[in-house]
């Protein structure tokens, strides 16, 4: 009876095995196991030690981390809602991220900047945007031969990179030069959530967010220097100056203020004719040590490159010793400031080829440019080309002859009369020509076309009571605007850059942002030095100012005063006191 009923409950409980149970926990077993990853798995990389992401099989979507916001403690806007299963998750899982993304419109810039599944925006063609883009991501900038152009009745910026953000722009389509692109040429303000930038022998080795180095000092093997709560800008790049002469002309700022014109000075003896002959009765010492207290001024006005002219020797001996100034100063170990050299041997014409200008061209090109480039002293050669002193034919002749030795071409041009020096720069493809106080539409326009950078000079029309340059319309037909001071002994005895800055804005109607692009990136393409300093990027020199305010706009603001904090060249902080 026992075998029987034990073989009844042995074959009940095999029946009940087949029905479907539900069975329950009791609350005194394990809790199932939680993720414990603190970065984001990708199928490449799976957290071993996590319980979830470790297991064999895993996959990454099923990380906690891919379903929240890279910060846990974010707050979502009002309005959005967080992804549980971020497109970049899926995207890295099976390797489908698009990493370029064409653009032809505004629209289509903005919305693709924003867009994390593009790593580059290449542009389809040239763009017009009204209002500023803002990156707050990893992202490259494809010009692709084209070009981005703000355009609005607001100021602004073309491109702000926020702190969270690093941009990086390029030109992969080397087959339209005609609009000159420098890559990154932009404006950086360091606040609390932004940036940091490396030098390293001189030469930036990193642009990016803030990297945690907030101590100032000497520590992992680097001195740093914290900006916090001011403005850092490229160093500027004063490319217009004639700062090595002997003498001064303080008697003929008087006459200029009883009446008398730059050109009837002149006829009466004075003018460079008069720093001519204080200059060649002066020394290599005398001229050095004047000229050495000149760059320490311009350091201190934030300068980091400078250009220098000779000019006021007109004959071999005294025009040569002028640029072996220049590059005595140029070779100092403890230079604050780079000295780009120019022979401006066509000045004017000297007493002894008074009434032979032909002859002193000649002269010129036959005796003392050979010595120039032949001892290497000169990078360009500028001249004259006024009514008056040297003609549009004879700046002609003497250009060509500098270019055919090897020289890059400069001219001050339509200072005093519209005389056409504009037209035959963009005619013979000159780096710049300056002044252009009287220059002509079609003359612009040519100078546009041609890639010549317009460098205006406010400092001196101002002391000469002239109209000043028309820096708002040369922009506005598609020219690269740079500014200089013209430091010289006669017609503008200053090299003050924020005066220059002050007028550009207030008389020449150049906004902010392009004043300081005229004294950074586009006063390096004055120089033919664009690929190496004037914007703040890997790869160029270690050239910044730093103001002593958090607002770039206190440049004009402050009126003819200087805000500078420090000067950094290649790497070397050098205080203002």
């Amino acid at each position: 009876m026992k075998k029987r009923l034990f073989s009844i409950l042995l074959a009940l409980c095999m029946v009940l095995c087949l029905v479907p149970t539900t069975a329950f926990a009791e609350s005194e077993t394990e809790e199932p196991p939680v993720c414990t990853c603190e970065t984001a798995c990708t199928a490449e990389a799976m957290n071993a030690d996590c319980p979830i992401c470790g297991v064999e099989g895993a996959l990454p979507e099923n990380c906690a981390k891919c379903a929240q916001p890279a910060d846990d403690a974010a707050v979502q806007p009002e309005g959005k809602v967080s992804d549980p299963q971020p497109e970049t998750a899926l995207t890295s899982l099976i390797g489908g991220n698009e990493t370029a993304k064409d653009v032809s419109t505004a629209e289509e810039l903005t919305a693709a900047i924003a867009d994390v599944n593009f790593d580059t925006v290449r542009l389809t063609g040239d763009i017009s945007i009204s209002s500023t883009l803002t990156v707050n991501r990893t992202v490259t900038l494809d010009l692709n031969g084209h070009v981005l152009k703000y355009e609005s009745a607001n100021k602004g910026s073309v491109i702000v990179v926020e702190g969270s953000g690093q941009l990086t722009i390029e030109d992969s389509n080397t087959s339209n030069l005609s609009h000159k692109f420098n890559p990154n040429g932009k404006l950086w303000v360091l606040d609390d959530a932004s940036g940091t930038e490396a030098v390293t022998g001189g030469v930036i080795t990193y642009v990016g967010p803030n990297r945690g180095e907030d101590r100032d000092g000497y520590y992992q093997r680097y001195w740093h220097y914290n900006a916090r709560g001011k403005c850092l800008l490229p160093g500027f790049v004063d490319s217009h100056t004639h700062f090595v002469f002997g003498g001064e002309r303080a008697e003929e700022f008087s006459w200029r203020l009883k009446g008398e014109s730059y050109m009837s000075i002149m006829e009466r003896g004075g003018g460079i004719v008069s720093t001519v002959a204080a200059t060649r009765n002066s020394n290599f010492i005398q001229l050095r040590g004047k000229a050495e207290g000149f760059l320490k001024q311009m350091s201190v006005m934030g300068v980091t490159t400078v250009e220098g002219k000779s000019g006021y020797g007109l004959d071999k001996e005294t025009e040569l010793l002028q640029l072996r100034v220049m590059r005595s100063l140029n070779n100092d170990e403890h230079k604050r400031v780079d000295i780009v050299s120019t022979f401006l041997g066509a000045h004017a014409v000297p007493q002894e080829y008074v009434g032979r200008t032909d002859d002193y061209v000649d002269f010129i090109i036959r005796e003392v440019m050979p010595a120039v480039v032949q001892n290497r002293l000169a990078e360009f050669c500028d001249v004259f080309c006024e009514q008056g002193v040297f003609s549009i034919g004879q700046s002609r002749r003497l250009l060509t002859a500098a270019r055919d030795m090897g020289l890059a071409l400069k001219l001050h041009a339509d200072e005093i009369v519209p005389l056409g020096g504009a037209g035959l720069a963009a005619e013979l493809s000159a780096v710049s020509a300056d002044h252009l106080l009287h220059a002509s539409d079609a003359d612009i326009h040519a100078m546009a076309d041609k890639g010549v950078v317009a460098t205006l000079l406010p400092l001196t029309a101002f002391a000469l009571k002239e109209p000043y340059a028309r820096g708002r319309e040369m922009i506005d037909a598609g020219c690269a605007v740079a500014l200089a001071t013209d430091l010289n002994p006669g017609s503008c005895f200053s090299g003050s850059i924020p005066l220059t800055i002050a007028l550009a804005c207030i008389y020449m109607k150049m906004s902010v942002e392009e004043t300081i692009t005229a004294l950074t990136l586009n006063g390096a393409a004055a120089l033919n030095r664009a690929g190496s300093i004037g914007s703040i990027e890997v790869g160029k020199k270690g050239d910044f100012v730093v103001l002593n305010t958090d607002n770039y706009h206190f440049l004009p603001y402050y009126v003819g005063m200087n805000c500078v904090h420090a000067t950094v060249k290649e790497g070397v902080l050098h205080p203002v006191l």
